[in-house]
């Protein structure tokens, strides 16, 4: 039973993978589900075993790989005792260290900002995995309701703004990125712009 166990723990993560794979060169519209089966060298009938349908599929694709720093989050704010500037800061480079060393996390940002074109029933997936996303970054904007209690946001920021501009910042990275990677360097030039970012947010202490 273990060992059966196992295996079909290994057949889930070989069709994740073959998906993930074939949706980032082909774009989900277009890829099928005959064509995951035959990479990940099973059958259709295995995919329906593990997932509903190809949106189940992707949402569970999608977390794989984009939930990990939700949990990161989650970790910075139940520490009542840390410097959330200093945890939302060290969270953010950590996402994009993520991607520049990740070829499986480039694949699935990609995917999610590049290769996720309508089809039926598409908007119900991604709207779930969008709550995702908004849960993250009211994780943020919590964390930045922190720091404001803390004195260290300038004006005019607001939990709020400060929130909805750091999470348009890193996405603007990301995509910037993933069409131009020549152009843009994830870590040196990310990591300014976060750097820029978090200095601009902050209030300066008279000495």
């Amino acid at each position: 039973m273990r060992r059966t166990k196992e295996e079909a723990f290994q057949t889930r993560s070989d069709l994740l993978d073959a998906a993930e794979v074939l949706f980032w060169e082909r774009g989900v519209a277009r890829t099928t589900l005959e064509e995951i089966a035959r990479a990940a060298g099973t059958t259709r009938g295995a995919i329906y075993h593990h997932f509903e349908n190809k949106h189940d599929l992707l949402l569970t694709l999608l977390d794989r790989r984009l939930l990990p720093h939700d949990d990161d989050l989650a970790k910075i704010e139940a520490d009542q005792t840390a410097d959330p500037i200093v945890g939302l800061r060290a969270s953010s480079r950590t996402i994009l260290e993520r991607l520049a060393d990740d070829p499986s996390q480039r694949r699935v940002a990609g995917i999610l900002l590049q290769r996720c074109e309508p089809i039926d029933d598409m908007t119900e997936t991604l709207d779930i995995h969008r709550r995702t996303i908004l849960r993250s970054r009211e994780r943020v904007v919590r964390l930045f309701e922190r720091a404001d209690a803390r004195g260290q946001l300038a004006a005019p920021w607001t939990p709020r703004s400060a929130a909805v501009s750091l999470h348009a910042l890193i996405t603007g990275l990301i995509y910037g990125w993933l069409r131009a990677p020549d152009d843009l360097d994830l870590r040196r030039d990310g990591f300014a712009c976060l750097d820029a970012f978090f200095a601009g947010i902050v209030r300066r202490h008279e000495a």
